[in-house]
């Protein structure tokens, strides 16, 4: 188990705990503000660098775009935000950094919620200069934006616009993790929900005994290459979410080099280790083919 995934494990239990005293001396009505505040106390505050802040509200951009509310918003502390009176503030997309739904318990039904939240996220459109674009495109399909494919023009925004997850304190169990797959298919299936979409799907899905986690450009090495999201049952679920949390901030923050050198750090081998791999069951299959650029990029620059 990478050095990440034994930390996680072990915050795990600190979570877990931390939710039970919650959940016996509080309400119900109060019981989810007290599981997010919780998750942000135990978990985020004790791995998140410095240089980015956590809040609550909805995500706007410049062409009135507007996000449903959003329980927890990481974002870069050199980016505006738009204070209100209230707790719903709201924050620009392009200073957006990782969104997270946290549920006390996960239903189908709220399943459903979080999905729309990170859906109505994932719609919004980024203002970015078309030379920055074209930087990466060309790097990892040799061809600006504007004459890639349609797959390839969605790989690339799936890249651009920011990851979402969703924590849920109890919900789908080991034995249960069979229907955690087939909710997220029906509405992936769904033209109204998922729009058979892959960029929409959030990266991890991480509850009481299961995980579910993106699986563009096959990482996990499925079968069936064309499966987009997978699940299975794993006793340490949150190491997933901070796995991939964790390589999302470095590739969205910049990325870690070695002093003023050009030598730069590979952190993209925190997210899947060899431990993680394994008992995954495939869902979820796009008939566009969607990748992940990240990939694409790294192994054609692979790291000796």
């Amino acid at each position: 188990m990478s050095i990440i995934g034994s930390w996680a494990k072990a915050m795990s239990k600190v979570v877990s705990s931390s939710f039970e005293v919650s959940s016996a001396i509080s309400n119900h009505g109060g019981l989810l503000g007290d599981a997010r505040e919780s998750f942000i106390r135990d978990v985020l505050e004790r791995f998140l660098p410095s240089n980015v802040v956590v809040g609550s509200g909805q995500i706007a951009d410049s062409k009135e775009g507007l996000s449903k509310q959003i329980d927890i918003i990481i974002y870069r502390n050199d980016f505006p935000v738009l204070r209100t009176f209230g707790s719903g503030d709201v924050y620009l997309i392009e200073g957006v950094i990782a969104t997270i739904e946290v549920k006390s318990a996960l239903t189908k039904r709220n399943l459903i919620e979080a999905l729309e939240n990170g859906k109505s996220v994932r719609n919004l459109l980024p203002t970015i200069l078309i030379s920055s674009l074209n930087f990466y495109c060309n790097i990892a399909y040799e061809n600006d934006f504007i004459d890639l494919s349609i797959p390839q023009k969605n790989s690339i925004m799936g890249m651009v616009l920011p990851p979402h997850y969703i924590f849920s304190y109890k919900g789908y169990k080991a034995t249960s993790y069979a229907n955690l797959l087939v909710a997220v298919n029906k509405w992936f299936c769904d033209l109204k929900g998922g729009e058979l979409d892959a960029t929409i799907l959030p990266e991890v899905i991480c509850t009481e005994g299961c995980v579910g986690i993106k699986n563009l450009s096959n990482q996990l090495g499925l079968m069936d290459s064309n499966c987009t999201f997978a699940v299975k049952a794993d006793e340490s679920p949150l190491r997933y979410l901070i796995s991939s949390l964790l390589e999302n901030i470095f590739a969205r923050m910049g990325q870690q080099q070695l002093g003023q050198t050009g030598i730069q750090y590979n952190l993209l081998d925190y997210h899947i280790t060899k431990d993680m791999e394994g008992g995954w069951k495939g869902t979820a299959v796009d008939p566009l083919g969607l990748e992940d650029p990240k990939l694409t990029i790294f192994r054609k620059f692979c790291s000796v």
